[in-house]
């Protein structure tokens, strides 16, 4: 008999869920917040309530924006882009890196609060999926934010 990790099984049932709707509404958000948002369930400082607020008043991009903002603070929206009739969205770590160096996480919908959840759907399949290791003990000066490039001329 062939199980699934719960998590992943309700990741994929999320990520179905928005790829096949065609507008965002509170189902669909309700649905995100039950099955993605671990951060956000034992609701400190009033995160879900104001997000539910803003789900209320239909304010589909603020709320989308909030629940990546709560559920992965270390990512940050890099790309919200329009073109072939669809949002597309990217995720990354650092900003501040080419596209080309980036492993920046993907996502597309027709409708732009639906891109930004697909992309926090991906974004958290991705993160316990294959989880960060410490280097704290073999790097002590190896900061998060820091890139190493080699720069050497041989010419």
């Amino acid at each position: 008999m062939l199980t699934c990790n719960p998590d992943v099984a309700l990741r994929l049932k999320a990520e179905h869920m928005l790829s096949t709707a065609s507008l965002p509404n509170a189902a669909v958000f309700e649905q995100i917040i039950a099955d993605v948002c671990e951060r956000l369930l034992p609701d400190r400082n009033g995160g879900v309530a104001r997000i539910r607020a803003m789900i209320a008043a239909s304010a589909w991009i603020d709320a989308a924006l909030s629940l990546l903002e709560a559920e992965a603070p270390q990512w940050q929206l890099c790309r919200l882009a329009y073109g072939d009739g669809e949002w597309h969205c990217a995720l990354s770590r650092r900003r501040d890196l080419p596209e080309w160096l980036d492993d920046a996480v993907e996502a597309h919908h027709p409708d732009r609060a639906i891109a930004l959840l697909l992309a926090l759907v991906d974004v958290k399949a991705n993160t316990t999926a294959a989880p960060q290791v410490s280097r704290g003990a073999t790097h002590p000066t190896d900061a998060s934010d820091s890139v190493s490039v080699c720069c050497e001329n041989f010419a």
